[in-house]
């Protein structure tokens, strides 16, 4: 629960350049916050892997301000080695919504977003070797950190109340990472495999509309 109030708030503070500019045009007037259903699956079905995500956006005019929290650990296996990633990685964006008249909620979007993670590898393992004799091999590396940017557009649709699905495509692009150590990096959390210069992915979400400011409400167009 801290943590989901903390970036909450967080997505509050970062409405406040434009809700200065509007005068109360641009006041926050609503957050969704919800999770994403597809990395509970992979977490439930997946032995080798494990994810979770947790989404805000808030409704300011005709924008959405994103904040994503996610939490990824992955074990796989390269040469008889067991690699090992883990940790958490951030995603801070706006999007546009095209549906920001729509009287019941819905977003039909498109944006940018920063994503950065730092996260920690481990490789161990016997290592045959008819010459020199078996090794074990053990190495860790606790301090490494990647970052990239990531174009993004997706649809969130309200089904009953306050409750939303929607889904997001996310283009990945300018991946770089950052690493002291000779070990090689092969998954980064919220990215994916680091041999992948332009990957695409796809989250889809649960969400919960909770308003924040009494706002006027939007009438249907007249047909």
């Amino acid at each position: 629960m801290p943590i989901i109030l903390k970036y909450i708030w967080i997505s509050l503070m970062l409405c406040m350049p434009l809700w200065s500019m509007g005068q109360g045009k641009f006041m926050p007037k609503a957050l969704r916050v919800g999770g994403d259903l597809s990395y509970l699956a992979i977490s439930a079905y997946d032995s080798t892997a494990e994810k979770y995500e947790l989404n805000v956006d808030v409704a300011v005019h005709r924008f959405l301000v994103a904040l994503d929290y996610g939490i990824a650990h992955k074990n796989f296996t390269i040469e008889q080695l067991s690699h090992y990633s883990k940790g958490p990685y951030f995603r801070v964006g706006i999007d546009y919504n095209l549906l920001h008249k729509d009287p019941r909620r819905n977003a039909l979007f498109f944006g940018l977003r920063y994503a950065w993670t730092n996260f920690s590898d481990e490789l161990k393992g016997v290592r045959l070797d008819t010459y020199y004799g078996d090794q074990f091999i053990q190495l860790n590396e606790t301090s490494k950190s990647a970052f990239w940017v990531e174009v993004a557009g997706g649809l969130k649709v309200n089904i009953w109340k306050g409750l939303f699905l929607g889904y997001t495509m996310r283009l990945k692009l300018f991946m770089q990472t950052k690493s002291g150590h000779d070990l090689e990096t092969f998954y980064i959390p919220g990215y994916g495999k680091s041999e992948q210069n332009t990957p695409v992915s796809m989250n889809y979400y649960i969400l919960y509309r909770i308003p924040l400011f009494k706002a006027k409400p939007i009438q249907p167009p007249l047909e």
